[in-house]
């Protein structure tokens, strides 16, 4: 098993470059929240009125526009993951320098384009960009939600992807957030767990994945689980969380505000693990029984993160060539 090392302005080569349509004996997978808010969302985060983005804090102005290239970059500079699932990506210019790098190096893209409503400005932010083709995709809108995330069509996003005569079912979702908001991701999730027993119901033995940033707190500073996640293990019952598997009972955390004070800011303190990737039932047995691996990476450029989050990376035996 890999463990995280320091940090990367780039992920190591997890395979070599080759053309996308290359399907590796392990399913590579990354979850990313990669923090692109849209004009709203900048102008109400710390600092108030900011209408540039965050990675400008400092001495050096850098525009969201630059880190979104430099980041589009770094995932598709040689197609090492299979899968990417990324989280708040909101804003247009990303979602567009996103799905244009991705295609030119021949992965299948899914967005959630924002639907315009009463009280609804953007849209889930999720993004998945996958090398492997796309055989049915649906979205689910979640009922419930708090706070600024009212104004995102947040939501649960399944696509069914293909290589040859096998399937792989890939759920990717961004849970409300805030400390305060345990009740609305409850709902959420018993939401996504209906959907995700909806939509595999006929299809029992493909591999079914669930990624992205659930927002909820997985450990304790003393290493023991939260109420919060106790809760969700109840709810999301047959699935197996990867990260904490691969580490034996100690998973590192995504969100590091003592490291990343550049992103995050000085109102936090503590270190969480909020993202995730699980996998359900025999197929979890197998894979992580076999030589699966995961990674932090600390996405930098400069000196300076990327996003407030740092990534998860997978490698899990679940489709062949």
């Amino acid at each position: 098993m890999r463990v995280p090392g320091g940090s990367h302005s780039r992920p190591p080569p997890y395979y070599p470059s080759g053309a996308a349509s290359v399907v590796p004996h392990r399913t590579r997978v990354l979850v990313y929240n990669v923090k692109f808010l849209p004009l709203l969302g900048r102008v109400l985060e710390r600092p108030l009125l900011n209408t540039r983005g965050f990675w400008e804090i400092g001495e050096v102005v850098r525009t969201d526009e630059t880190r979104a290239a430099i980041i589009a970059d770094l995932l598709t500079r040689d197609p090492r993951f299979d899968v990417v699932i990324l989280c708040e990506v909101f804003a247009d210019h990303a979602r567009k320098t996103f799905a244009e790098a991705f295609a030119r190096r021949g992965y299948h893209v899914a967005t959630c384009p924002p639907v315009r409503g009463f009280g609804v400005f953007t849209s889930s932010g999720l993004f998945v960009a996958t090398r492997l083709p796309i055989l049915d995709r649906a979205f689910l809108p979640y009922r419930t939600a708090m706070g600024s995330d009212r104004f995102a069509r947040k939501g649960i996003l399944h696509l069914r992807l293909g290589v040859r005569d096998r399937a792989l079912d890939l759920f990717a979702t961004h849970l409300q957030a805030g400390v305060g908001a345990r009740a609305a991701r409850r709902l959420q999730l018993r939401h996504a767990r209906a959907f995700i027993d909806a939509r595999t119901r006929h299809s029992p033995t493909i591999p079914t994945l669930l990624g992205g940033d659930l927002n909820v707190i997985g450990e304790h500073s003393t290493g023991h689980p939260t109420e919060e996640y106790v809760a969700m293990r109840e709810i999301l019952d047959g699935f197996t969380d990867v990260h904490h598997v691969l580490t034996q009972g100690r998973p590192h955390p995504t969100w590091n505000p003592l490291e990343n004070a550049q992103m995050i800011g000085d109102r936090y303190g503590d270190l969480e693990r909020l993202d995730y990737l699980l996998v359900r039932g025999d197929d979890a047995e197998r894979a992580l029984a076999s030589d699966a691996s995961v990674e932090v990476l600390r996405f930098e450029h400069d000196g300076l993160p990327l996003s407030d989050h740092y990534a998860l990376a997978f490698e899990l035996p679940l489709i062949t060539p």
